[in-house]
Protein backbone atom coordinates (compact mmCIF):
# COMPACT_ATOMS: atom_id res chain seq x y z
CA UNK A 1 0.00 0.00 0.00
CA UNK A 2 1.44 3.35 -1.05
CA UNK A 3 2.05 6.40 1.08
CA UNK A 4 1.51 10.10 0.41
CA UNK A 5 3.39 13.25 1.33
CA UNK A 6 1.39 16.46 1.11
CA UNK A 7 4.06 19.18 1.32
CA UNK A 8 7.32 19.68 -0.54
CA UNK A 9 9.94 21.07 1.84
CA UNK A 10 13.62 21.98 1.72
CA UNK A 11 16.45 20.05 3.36
CA UNK A 12 16.76 22.81 5.98
CA UNK A 13 13.07 22.51 6.80
CA UNK A 14 13.38 18.75 7.26
CA UNK A 15 16.45 19.25 9.45
CA UNK A 16 14.49 21.77 11.52
CA UNK A 17 11.67 19.27 12.05
CA UNK A 18 14.15 16.61 13.19
CA UNK A 19 15.85 19.03 15.61
CA UNK A 20 12.46 19.97 17.07
CA UNK A 21 11.68 16.28 17.56
CA UNK A 22 15.05 15.84 19.29
CA UNK A 23 14.26 18.76 21.58
CA UNK A 24 11.15 16.99 22.81
CA UNK A 25 13.07 13.97 24.01
CA UNK A 26 14.17 13.66 27.63
CA UNK A 27 16.64 10.76 27.42
CA UNK A 28 19.78 12.88 27.07
CA UNK A 29 21.27 16.22 28.15
CA UNK A 30 18.92 19.05 27.20
CA UNK A 31 21.49 21.72 28.13
CA UNK A 32 23.96 20.23 25.69
CA UNK A 33 21.32 20.44 22.99
CA UNK A 34 20.56 24.07 23.78
CA UNK A 35 24.25 24.97 23.42
CA UNK A 36 24.42 23.27 20.04
CA UNK A 37 21.19 24.66 18.66
CA UNK A 38 22.26 28.12 19.82
CA UNK A 39 20.21 31.10 18.74
CA UNK A 40 17.65 28.95 16.92
CA UNK A 41 17.86 31.03 13.76
CA UNK A 42 16.81 27.88 11.95
CA UNK A 43 18.28 24.42 11.95
CA UNK A 44 20.40 23.40 8.99
CA UNK A 45 21.72 20.02 7.93
CA UNK A 46 25.16 21.05 9.21
CA UNK A 47 23.74 21.97 12.60
CA UNK A 48 21.86 18.69 12.84
CA UNK A 49 24.95 16.68 11.96
CA UNK A 50 26.88 18.53 14.70
CA UNK A 51 24.08 17.73 17.12
CA UNK A 52 23.87 14.06 16.28
CA UNK A 53 27.61 13.53 16.15
CA UNK A 54 27.92 14.70 19.76
CA UNK A 55 27.56 11.24 21.22
CA UNK A 56 26.58 7.60 20.66
CA UNK A 57 23.33 7.84 22.61
CA UNK A 58 22.28 10.88 20.61
CA UNK A 59 23.14 9.27 17.27
CA UNK A 60 21.14 6.16 18.02
CA UNK A 61 17.87 8.02 18.67
CA UNK A 62 17.16 8.46 14.96
CA UNK A 63 15.61 4.98 14.89
CA UNK A 64 13.17 5.88 17.69
CA UNK A 65 12.93 9.64 17.15
CA UNK A 66 9.13 9.64 17.00
CA UNK A 67 6.45 6.96 17.48
CA UNK A 68 5.63 6.82 13.76
CA UNK A 69 9.32 6.45 12.84
CA UNK A 70 9.82 3.69 15.38
CA UNK A 71 6.78 1.83 14.03
CA UNK A 72 7.86 2.30 10.40
CA UNK A 73 11.38 0.98 11.02
CA UNK A 74 10.15 -2.17 12.74
CA UNK A 75 9.86 -3.56 9.23
CA UNK A 76 13.44 -4.85 9.54
CA UNK A 77 15.45 -5.88 12.61
CA UNK A 78 18.75 -3.98 12.65
CA UNK A 79 21.12 -2.25 15.07
CA UNK A 80 22.36 1.35 15.11
CA UNK A 81 25.83 0.69 16.53
CA UNK A 82 27.33 2.06 13.31
CA UNK A 83 25.37 4.95 11.85
CA UNK A 84 26.14 7.15 8.86
CA UNK A 85 23.96 10.16 8.03
CA UNK A 86 26.38 12.86 6.89
CA UNK A 87 26.24 13.89 3.25
CA UNK A 88 28.18 11.49 1.08
CA UNK A 89 28.54 7.76 0.72
CA UNK A 90 27.80 5.64 3.76
CA UNK A 91 28.36 2.00 4.56
CA UNK A 92 27.85 -0.31 1.57
CA UNK A 93 27.79 2.73 -0.72
CA UNK A 94 24.40 4.02 0.35
CA UNK A 95 23.86 7.73 -0.39
CA UNK A 96 23.52 9.38 3.00
CA UNK A 97 22.58 12.87 4.12
CA UNK A 98 19.87 15.36 3.22
CA UNK A 99 18.65 15.56 -0.36
CA UNK A 100 15.48 16.02 -2.39
CA UNK A 101 14.40 13.28 -4.80
CA UNK A 102 13.04 14.06 -8.30
CA UNK A 103 9.45 13.59 -7.12
CA UNK A 104 9.91 16.39 -4.58
CA UNK A 105 10.31 14.23 -1.47
CA UNK A 106 13.05 15.53 0.84
CA UNK A 107 14.78 12.84 2.85
CA UNK A 108 17.58 12.16 5.30
CA UNK A 109 19.33 9.03 4.07
CA UNK A 110 20.91 6.85 6.74
CA UNK A 111 22.91 3.61 6.72
CA UNK A 112 23.03 1.59 9.93
CA UNK A 113 24.12 -1.76 11.30
CA UNK A 114 25.92 -3.52 14.13
CA UNK A 115 29.47 -4.84 13.80
CA UNK A 116 28.01 -8.29 13.07
CA UNK A 117 25.52 -7.01 10.48
CA UNK A 118 25.57 -5.94 6.85
CA UNK A 119 24.35 -2.31 7.01
CA UNK A 120 20.90 -1.42 5.71
CA UNK A 121 19.60 1.86 4.28
CA UNK A 122 16.63 3.79 5.63
CA UNK A 123 15.25 7.29 5.32
CA UNK A 124 13.50 9.87 7.47
CA UNK A 125 11.02 12.25 5.85
CA UNK A 126 7.97 14.37 6.61
CA UNK A 127 4.61 13.34 5.18
CA UNK A 128 3.23 16.83 5.80
CA UNK A 129 1.84 15.97 9.22
CA UNK A 130 4.58 14.08 11.03
CA UNK A 131 8.04 12.58 10.67
CA UNK A 132 8.08 9.12 9.17
CA UNK A 133 10.65 6.44 8.39
CA UNK A 134 10.94 4.04 5.49
CA UNK A 135 13.17 1.08 4.63
CA UNK A 136 13.33 0.42 0.87
CA UNK A 137 13.43 -3.17 -0.38
CA UNK A 138 14.73 -2.82 -3.94
CA UNK A 139 18.47 -2.19 -4.03
CA UNK A 140 18.76 -2.46 -0.26
CA UNK A 141 20.72 -5.16 1.58
CA UNK A 142 18.70 -7.17 4.09
CA UNK A 143 17.20 -10.63 4.43
CA UNK A 144 13.73 -10.40 2.92
CA UNK A 145 12.83 -13.89 4.20
CA UNK A 146 13.48 -13.16 7.88
CA UNK A 147 13.06 -9.33 7.80
CA UNK A 148 16.44 -8.88 9.46
CA UNK A 149 19.74 -7.29 8.57
CA UNK A 150 22.12 -9.93 7.26
CA UNK A 151 24.07 -11.30 10.23
CA UNK A 152 21.13 -11.90 12.57
CA UNK A 153 19.97 -15.22 11.13
CA UNK A 154 21.88 -18.48 10.69
CA UNK A 155 24.55 -18.09 8.05
CA UNK A 156 22.95 -20.63 5.73
CA UNK A 157 19.64 -18.75 5.92
CA UNK A 158 21.36 -15.47 5.04
CA UNK A 159 23.39 -17.09 2.27
CA UNK A 160 20.29 -18.62 0.70
CA UNK A 161 18.43 -15.30 0.66
CA UNK A 162 21.46 -13.38 -0.58
CA UNK A 163 21.93 -15.87 -3.40
CA UNK A 164 18.27 -15.50 -4.36
CA UNK A 165 18.39 -11.69 -4.34
CA UNK A 166 21.90 -10.85 -5.54
CA UNK A 167 23.37 -14.01 -7.05
CA UNK A 168 26.11 -14.34 -4.40
CA UNK A 169 26.17 -15.99 -0.99
CA UNK A 170 28.15 -13.43 1.02
CA UNK A 171 26.13 -10.27 1.87
CA UNK A 172 29.31 -8.39 2.75
CA UNK A 173 30.35 -8.51 -0.91
CA UNK A 174 27.12 -6.78 -2.03
CA UNK A 175 26.84 -3.01 -2.47
CA UNK A 176 23.60 -1.10 -2.29
CA UNK A 177 22.07 -0.05 -5.60
CA UNK A 178 21.12 3.56 -4.97
CA UNK A 179 19.21 3.96 -8.25
CA UNK A 180 16.92 1.06 -7.29
CA UNK A 181 16.61 2.37 -3.74
CA UNK A 182 15.55 5.82 -4.96
CA UNK A 183 13.09 4.29 -7.44
CA UNK A 184 11.60 2.16 -4.64
CA UNK A 185 11.14 5.22 -2.41
CA UNK A 186 9.52 7.31 -5.15
CA UNK A 187 7.16 4.55 -6.22
CA UNK A 188 6.06 3.93 -2.64
CA UNK A 189 5.87 7.55 -1.37
CA UNK A 190 4.14 9.86 -3.83
CA UNK A 191 3.05 13.48 -3.71
CA UNK A 192 -0.62 14.33 -3.30
CA UNK A 193 -3.49 14.48 -0.92
CA UNK A 194 -4.36 11.37 1.04
CA UNK A 195 -7.38 9.53 -0.23
CA UNK A 196 -10.32 10.28 1.99
CA UNK A 197 -12.46 7.39 3.04
CA UNK A 198 -16.06 7.85 2.04
CA UNK A 199 -18.15 8.52 5.12
CA UNK A 200 -20.72 5.92 5.94
CA UNK A 201 -24.09 7.26 4.89
CA UNK A 202 -27.03 6.82 7.16
CA UNK A 203 -29.50 4.35 5.77
CA UNK A 204 -32.63 6.00 4.47
CA UNK A 205 -35.67 4.31 5.85
CA UNK A 206 -37.95 3.35 3.01
CA UNK A 207 -41.71 2.88 3.41
CA UNK A 208 -42.63 -0.72 3.90
CA UNK A 209 -44.95 -1.59 1.06
CA UNK A 210 -46.74 -4.84 1.80
CA UNK A 211 -48.23 -6.97 -0.89
CA UNK A 212 -48.28 -6.26 -4.62
CA UNK A 213 -49.56 -2.77 -5.45
CA UNK A 214 -52.39 -3.18 -7.92
CA UNK A 215 -51.51 -0.35 -10.29
CA UNK A 216 -49.15 0.03 -13.21
CA UNK A 217 -46.42 2.57 -14.00
CA UNK A 218 -48.50 3.71 -16.97
CA UNK A 219 -51.41 4.52 -14.70
CA UNK A 220 -49.15 6.43 -12.30
CA UNK A 221 -47.69 8.49 -15.16
CA UNK A 222 -51.17 9.21 -16.39
CA UNK A 223 -52.17 10.60 -13.00
CA UNK A 224 -49.04 12.85 -12.96
CA UNK A 225 -49.95 14.70 -16.16
CA UNK A 226 -49.58 18.22 -14.77
CA UNK A 227 -46.42 19.95 -13.63
CA UNK A 228 -48.16 20.95 -10.43
CA UNK A 229 -48.35 17.29 -9.52
CA UNK A 230 -44.63 16.59 -9.95
CA UNK A 231 -43.67 17.35 -6.34
CA UNK A 232 -43.26 14.64 -3.70
CA UNK A 233 -46.40 15.57 -1.78
CA UNK A 234 -48.55 15.29 -4.88
CA UNK A 235 -46.93 11.99 -5.86
CA UNK A 236 -47.64 10.44 -2.46
CA UNK A 237 -51.25 11.70 -2.65
CA UNK A 238 -51.70 10.06 -6.06
CA UNK A 239 -50.20 6.80 -4.78
CA UNK A 240 -52.57 6.94 -1.80
CA UNK A 241 -55.59 7.52 -4.05
CA UNK A 242 -54.64 4.66 -6.35
CA UNK A 243 -54.30 2.31 -3.37
CA UNK A 244 -57.71 3.39 -2.07
CA UNK A 245 -59.27 2.76 -5.46
CA UNK A 246 -57.81 -0.73 -5.38
CA UNK A 247 -58.98 -1.30 -1.80
CA UNK A 248 -55.33 -1.57 -0.72
CA UNK A 249 -55.91 0.33 2.50
CA UNK A 250 -52.72 -0.86 4.21
CA UNK A 251 -50.45 0.70 1.59
CA UNK A 252 -52.79 3.69 1.30
CA UNK A 253 -52.05 4.36 4.97
CA UNK A 254 -48.30 4.23 4.28
CA UNK A 255 -48.54 6.78 1.46
CA UNK A 256 -50.87 8.99 3.50
CA UNK A 257 -48.18 9.24 6.19
CA UNK A 258 -45.52 10.01 3.57
CA UNK A 259 -47.79 12.70 2.06
CA UNK A 260 -48.09 14.39 5.46
CA UNK A 261 -44.30 14.30 5.96
CA UNK A 262 -43.48 15.64 2.48
CA UNK A 263 -42.77 19.34 2.10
Amino acid sequence: MGRKFTAKITTDQLADKIVRALEQRSDYDQEEMADLIGSKIGATGVKLVRLLNKGYSLRSVLKTLAPAIEEDLKKVEFDTENLEFEEGEGYSRGKTGFRTLPNGLTILGVTAGGDWEAPIYFILYSDGKELRGYIPTDGNIWNTDTNQAYGNADSNVDERNCQKRFGVEDPLTVSMNQDKIDADIQSRITFGEEELKEPKMAKVRQPKIKGELAFTVTELIGRCSGSAKSDAKSLYRILKEICIERNDFENASVFRDKERQAK
